[in-house]
């Protein structure tokens, strides 16, 4: 048709360009997809989402065979029992009650709220004791300046 001018073999063609069009759906569809896997990530709604279905479908859109890709629930099963054992083991957590005056460990007696983290449950300094920071500004001002010739 492209070189034949012959009325008779023309038809009615209306060409689409769609192969950006695709191309965007299907990265705004693997964005999507990820973004759902991070929010069904969370411990409150993970029982709530299909993991092997959306990890399929991640792989489908990024244009891999999902069969080849993918665990089955058996093959995952066998495959967190692998990474169980890979793991060293850990120390059982003891509770110690921690010692006043140990270094990075706040006396709760310390009423002063200067070290350790504590919050101070003293008064506040007025104007004229020390630490009051307007103390070092008043006398300052007080003090007569010297005349300059």
């Amino acid at each position: 048709m492209q070189f034949d001018y012959s009325p008779e073999i023309k038809g009615d063609l209306e060409v689409k360009a769609r192969g950006t069009e695709s191309l965007m759906a299907n990265e705004v569809r693997s964005q999507r997809l990820m973004q759902f896997l991070q929010v069904a990530s969370n411990p409150s709604l993970a029982p709530f989402a299909k993991f092997p279905y959306i990890i399929r479908e991640i792989a489908k859109s990024m244009e891999l065979d999902p069969d080849k890709v993918t665990n089955s629930m058996e093959e995952a099963a066998r495959q967190a029992e692998i990474m169980k054992q890979q793991q060293p083991p850990q120390p059982p957590m003891q509770q110690e009650q921690p010692q006043a005056g140990a270094p990075g460990v706040p006396n709760v007696a310390d009423p002063t709220g200067s070290g350790g983290g504590n919050i101070g449950v003293g008064q506040v300094p007025i104007p004229g004791e020390q630490g009051f920071a307007g103390n070092e500004q008043q006398q300052q001002a007080a003090a007569p300046t010297p005349p300059q010739a």
